[in-house]
């Protein structure tokens, strides 16, 4: 739902109203092709006050007069999140709203997240509206509105190089870090949840450096890199995320003993946190030695599917992959459950951003048609998922990557 407001000399208000099927760039998806009765509510300021409107639009184009005498100097078009649509706004109005983003009730916030990420990825919202709109997001009170804009801003970091996201991840630091510092002393459901999640986004996807070097010791005295383990150097709930840390940060020592521990672990819970960290390696070498674990009897169907999805959606070990599993294609295949096998596979190649991938991946896919029965949905998912994605990075990955690196 597109929303336009317009005022007379006099301040009389009137919100012009348009309807379309939702298309993201790149989609084949015909806007104009469907009409919808929508309940419409509308909550806006004026200088009497807070005010709300609703109505039922059911054409294309509706003009609502809004019940004040001067115009509204904020508008929501979607009033209490209770309407099932997106809304688009100029730039004009979506400042206004990002003005006034902390004194947004949640439900409000989040069809706010919602609407500002697929206004972004549709063309319609500038980068610098995206970006400042999701650091509004990002700390609102809320736990799962700053999830939420969280969410938004890790996947929108597929369309970047991998050379480029160190840039995108010192702004992420400085987005979350006076956020998370508000955190300090509070304890309840929600902020505990959101110091969860939030450490989980500074550690893992900002790479905050004062954040990980701690957990790297905490995680090498787990498992006993320079002793005897350490079983109350972690709780259960940060293992994952230290040992990714470890993983990365320590490398090859950490790296080739959690490996051996996971293999010979019957613990659900360890082998759950050390192959989810195993599958976040980075390193050339020994993103290497973990494919040829892979392709051993070390690891369980599910295990090794999780492990194979991790890697291949990861910007600094795609390629290696992509070229892994192209070379023992069949052992790969047959190593993920056979129910999943026809949707998991063709799913793998969603990591890509670029026509030419997409061309490849699909020639691919279907030349093992035989081993890899009714998968052409879920091959069909994935070449418009890269295509979308190589859409939105020619188009709008340089605007972004400004839009970040000037909050610097």
């Amino acid at each position: 739902v597109s929303t336009r407001v317009n005022c007379d000399d006099e301040g009389n208000p009137l919100l012009e109203v348009s309807q379309s099927r939702y298309a993201p760039l790149g989609s084949s998806i015909d806007p104009t092709a469907s009409e919808w009765r929508v309940p419409l509510c509308v909550n806006y300021v004026t200088d009497d006050g807070p005010e709300s409107t609703c109505v039922m639009l059911n054409e294309s184009k509706q003009t609502i007069p809004l019940e004040s005498d001067s115009c509204p100097t904020q508008v929501h078009p979607n009033a209490d999140g209770a309407g099932y649509y997106r809304f688009a706004m100029d730039e004009t109005w979506w400042n206004g709203l990002i003005a006034v983003t902390p004194g947004l009730v949640p439900s409000e916030a989040l069809v706010m997240v919602d609407s500002l990420d697929a206004g972004f990825r549709a063309g319609t919202v500038t980068a610098g509206t995206y970006v400042t709109g999701m650091n509004a997001l990002l700390n609102h009170e809320t736990w799962d509105v700053a999830d939420s804009a969280m969410n938004a801003l890790e996947q929108v970091t597929q369309i970047f190089d991998s050379s480029q996201l160190p840039a995108v991840e010192q702004v992420f630091r400085k987005m979350a870090r006076s956020r998370f510092a508000l955190l300090e002393g509070e304890s309840n459901t929600g902020s505990d949840l959101l110091r969860q999640r939030m450490q989980r986004f500074l550690i893992v996807i900002a790479k905050d450096q004062d954040m990980r070097k701690p957990l790297a010791k905490s995680a090498a005295d787990r498992i006993g890199l320079d002793g005897e383990p350490d079983l109350s150097a972690l709780p259960g709930s940060e293992l994952e995320t230290a040992f990714s840390v470890a993983v990365q940060d320590i490398g090859e020592p950490f790296f080739d003993l959690l490996l051996k521990q996971a293999i010979a672990s019957e613990d659900p819970s360890f082998r759950s946190a050390a192959t989810g960290a195993l599958a976040r390696v980075e390193d050339p070498v020994l993103v290497g030695k973990l494919h040829s674990a892979l392709m051993g009897d070390n690891f369980k169907g599910t295990e090794f599917t999780s492990m194979v999805n991790r890697q291949i959606f990861r910007a600094a070990t795609t390629e290696a992959t992509y070229s892994w599993v192209r070379e023992h294609n069949v052992g790969v295949f047959e190593k993920i459950p056979e129910f999943f096998r026809s949707s998991i596979v063709p799913g793998l190649g969603s990591a890509f951003c670029s026509n030419e991938r997409a061309d490849e991946w699909q020639t691919f896919i279907k030349s093992y048609a035989a081993e890899l029965p009714g998968y052409e949905r879920s091959l069909d998912q994935a070449v418009e998922s890269i295509r979308l994605c190589a859409a939105l990075r020619e188009a709008r990955a340089a605007d972004l990557l400004k839009a970040f690196t000037s909050m610097n």
